[in-house]
């Protein structure tokens, strides 16, 4: 009778059989050892972590990009909308161009002599009328008397309170201040004669109404800036971005 194998008996060649038999899984068949078995499951973890981890840093690196341009961050182009329909604009938001006078309204006529001269001090020269212009000292007018010009009256009104407004010489008129209107009276008497004034700081438009003895002064007899332009009244004057 034969009697079956025990646990003790020999499964495996004898370990002096150096063949393939003796390697880590056995005879064909066999499982494979403990040993085997945990490194195959280490190396299988290992493999799933890593792409794990890829997959989060792919994804948090999408984030980052897409939060980057959504708040303006490096190749982000920001774009402010012209005001009006225009074309978008590329780059931050850019200043408004400043208000300034027209140029033409710039400039004391050289017949009233220097900067911050008084009346008395000009070399004369400038026919008779009325002159407007503004310069560092201010706003000016002035009025030569002579043929068809005496005395002189009419207002001065702005869009912001009068800040000064002052006769020259003194006594040979009179200026009063309300609010943003500036009312005038010259007399005829001096040879060159007038006001000076500064309108408001915020000041873009001023509107000047002249009138003689008999109602508006003509054009002919109204100058405005340096070169004493003819300008019929009443005269507005305003302010603009290009001067």
């Amino acid at each position: 009778m034969t009697t079956p194998a025990g646990p003790n008996d020999d499964v495996f060649e004898s370990s002096g059989d150096s063949g393939w038999d003796d390697d880590v899984w056995g005879d064909e068949g066999d499982p494979p050892d403990r040993r085997t078995v945990l490194f195959v499951q280490i190396g299988l973890v290992l493999v799933i972590v890593a792409i794990v981890a890829a997959v989060l840093i792919s994804k948090n690196g999408d984030d980052d990009g897409d939060s980057s341009t959504a708040s303006g961050g490096t190749g982000a182009t920001t774009q402010t909308t012209v005001p009006g329909g225009g074309a978008p604009v590329t780059g931050g938001p850019t200043e408004p161009a400043p208000l300034v006078w027209p140029t033409s309204v710039g400039g004391r006529p050289a017949a009233f002599g220097e900067l911050d001269g008084a009346p008395g001090d000009a070399p004369g020269g400038a026919a008779p009328g009325v002159y407007i212009w503004s310069d560092y000292d201010g706003w000016h007018l002035w009025v030569v008397h002579g043929e068809g010009v005496g005395d002189v009256n009419g207002t001065v009104t702005g869009d912001d309170v009068v800040a000064s407004a002052e006769v020259v010489p003194d006594g040979a008129g009179l200026v009063t201040m309300a609010d943003q209107v500036i009312a005038f009276d010259i007399k005829d008497g001096e040879t060159i004669a007038g006001f000076d004034f500064n309108p408001g700081f915020y000041a873009k438009r001023l509107e000047f109404v002249v009138n003689g003895a008999d109602g508006p002064l003509p054009a002919e007899l109204v100058h405005v800036g340096k070169d004493a332009v003819p300008a019929p009244t009443p005269i507005v004057i305003e302010k603009s971005t290009t001067g």
